[in-house]
């Protein structure tokens, strides 16, 4: 049964900066407070337990890794695109006559093979998005309609290019993939999707409509839950193979 409560304008405009637009209501981030600050609760108690054992190294090891863990972007793909420049690979060779100099040195100095680039690209409505993402940010691929998560890969460097984006996919009308991002590390993976938004702080039903980043609080419960972001991507796999692509 659902209660009434009543929040004064200070706090109701606190929890207004902290919603994510169209998804979030008063009650689901009181929620995510509540469990963000039940898991930090849980956290500082078990720190306390080692604390005489932590070494000034290991503190500045913990610290270093807080400050770099990388954000998680969720993104809806078609399959015949993920065929194209996720699952297959392209050579910067094929393509190098359409960038830069610049551009050009900046993927043969990010890349561990400029013969094997995996990409991927959003449009201009998706520009605030692109420009929260940063080199080390992980992305997960969900194939529309598979109810599956099955890719994800870090993300190496990004760039700007409406021609390399007509060049790699079909363009949308007006709206040219020209926003690009390159992936190092790509990997097939098998998570349930309904079960990896409920993790991440949504409803299970959500479709994720575009690519989003993810609220950084519920990441950052995620960490304290389970250590890692990697940890807990492998946590979510299922028993289906999986390998470097």
């Amino acid at each position: 049964m659902s209660k009434v409560i009543r929040i004064d304008d200070e706090t109701f405009l606190r929890l207004q900066a902290l919603a994510e637009p169209l998804i979030d209501t008063p009650s689901s981030v009181i929620k995510k407070l509540v469990d963000y600050y039940e898991s930090s609760i849980s956290v500082r108690a078990a720190g306390k337990l080692q604390e005489v054992k932590v070494t000034h190294s290991e503190k500045d090891h913990i610290k270093s890794y807080e400050v770099s863990t990388p954000n998680i972007f969720l993104a809806p793909a078609s399959g015949e695109n993920i065929n194209k420049t996720i699952m297959a690979s392209v050579g910067l060779n094929t393509f190098q006559h359409l960038l830069t100099e610049e551009e050009v040195k900046t993927l043969q100095t990010r890349s561990h093979d400029t013969n094997r680039l995996h990409c991927w690209a959003m449009t201009e409505n998706r520009r605030s998005v692109f420009g929260s993402m940063s080199e080390g940010d992980v992305v997960l691929f969900s194939i529309r309609a598979s109810g599956k998560f099955e890719y994800y890969g870090v993300v190496s460097c990004k760039l700007e290019s409406e021609k390399l984006g007509s060049f790699l996919w079909e363009v949308v009308p007006s709206e040219p993939w020209s926003l690009i991002y390159f992936l190092e590390d790509v990997k097939h993976i098998d998570i349930d999707k309904a079960r990896l938004v409920v993790e991440l702080g949504y409803k299970s039903n959500y479709i994720v409509p575009g690519i989003i980043k993810v609220n950084r609080m519920n990441l950052e419960i995620l960490m304290n839950r389970y250590g890692s972001l990697y940890d807990f991507i492998e946590s979510r796999e299922g028993d289906t193979s999986h390998g470097k692509v």
